[in-house]
């Protein structure tokens, strides 16, 4: 028999209660599986169910547990409802992100970059008000695990795109703790192009951060096999300041006008040069 929004919510209810005063593992696991299940019928219970499964996420020792929570949680978080996973829960996500278990691993660093597409400002304010939050973090990015690798470097291209300070922050950070050194170890090790599309996406957004974000490249260069792109950026970047200082002058201008002028001058005289160079040839001797 089918139940009514409000039988849900009951029900749900209860079972967050529960979780509270469950007794050994067999009780704790068969009242995540009723919680997965709710889930499973509407998003409209993660008000209710995602605080309480948080406190399993910071209590539990049990990882079958922890991954039965972290699979509720993602269900209820991963397109919407971002917003009741705030700084205290994120700190928690973090810890689970250095889980042994790798599926537990992905698919919390998964839920973490489905987070930074509802709301990407909330996201690194509250990663960048966790103890240690990107450098914790940045390990994910060199984990021996290549799935938690590649979940990694999705959530890092994530959080290093856009504008503001936030994510100029982010670029420093990923740049100073040898970011780049380690995308290229991921780029040498997984030939899957979608992960090498990442990769590379992520060292575009890193390298649009302030000038820093260049020299830590260049210092990465020689032990990371990375001298040439080092070299390009520091051209780039000097070409850049030169076209700053000198930018070409806007199509229509006076200053576009009066260079074309110049340039149509040089022509002609040209034209008139060799045209002097024909008439001493033709000229008898």
């Amino acid at each position: 028999m089918s139940l009514s929004l409000e039988e849900v919510m009951l029900d749900a209810e209860t079972l967050a209660s529960r979780l509270e005063f469950c007794e050994g593992a067999e009780e704790l696991l068969g009242t995540l599986e009723q919680l997965d299940a709710l889930a499973a019928r509407t998003d409209a219970v993660a008000p209710v169910l995602v605080p309480a499964l948080m406190r399993v996420l910071k209590e539990t020792e049990l990882a079958e547990a922890t991954q039965q929570a972290v699979e509720v949680v993602s269900r209820l978080c991963t397109t919407k409802n971002g917003d009741l996973v705030g700084d205290d829960e994120v700190a928690t996500l973090l810890d689970v992100a250095e889980s042994n278990e790798t599926y537990t691993a992905v698919v919390v660093l998964e839920l973490v970059s489905s987070l930074a597409a509802q709301n990407p400002t909330r996201l690194r304010r509250s990663l960048l008000g966790a103890p240690a939050g990107g450098a914790r973090l940045m390990e994910t990015v060199s984990d021996d695990r290549e799935e938690v690798r590649n979940a990694a470097a999705t959530l890092w291209r994530r959080l290093t795109d856009g504008d503001g300070q936030d994510v100029d922050e982010f670029r420093v950070q990923f740049a100073f703790l040898d970011g780049f050194s380690k995308i290229f170890r991921c780029l040498k090790t997984n030939l899957e192009p979608r992960v090498q599309r990442e990769c590379c996406r992520l060292a575009e957004n890193v390298l649009r951060g302030p000038p820093v974000v260049a020299t830590c490249l260049a210092d990465a260069a020689p032990d990371a096999g990375l001298r040439p792109f080092g070299d390009l950026v520091r051209a780039l970047d000097d070409a850049r300041v030169s076209w700053l200082q000198n930018p070409p002058p806007t199509p229509g201008s006076k200053e576009e006008q009066e260079a074309e002028e110049e340039e149509d001058s040089d022509d002609d005289r040209d034209d008139r040069d060799d045209r002097d160079d024909d008439d001493d040839d033709d000229a008898p001797p």
